[in-house]
């Protein structure tokens, strides 16, 4: 296997690799995610950098455990908790000054 090479064709332009150089992804099991595997995840997207540690510990914080057990987080569970959120209205400002 070390020395064979594969070709990849992407939009129009091919690329030759070796196999050395082409290393496996690890899967990710969505079910089983650490806080740093959700953090790589959400920001690799195109939007970008999404989130930060410290947002995920506070949604984390505000949630209980709805969508982790602590040490792994429930991607699925974990995007319908913040579709809900999202979708939750804001909470009216309490002016103390004002009574």
């Amino acid at each position: 296997m070390a020395g064979s090479a594969y070709s990849l064709t992407v939009l129009g332009g091919t690329r030759s690799y070796k196999a050395e150089r082409m290393r496996p992804i690890p899967a990710l099991d969505p079910n089983k995610l650490t806080r740093n595997e959700l953090g790589q995840l959400v920001n690799s997207t195109p939007l970008g950098e999404c989130t930060t540690r410290s947002r995920l510990d506070r949604q984390m914080n505000r949630a209980g455990r709805r969508w982790d057990d602590g040490r792994n987080i429930r991607l699925l569970d974990y995007l319908r908790w913040l579709a809900r959120e999202v979708d939750r209205p804001a909470k009216p400002k309490h002016d103390s000054r004002s009574a």
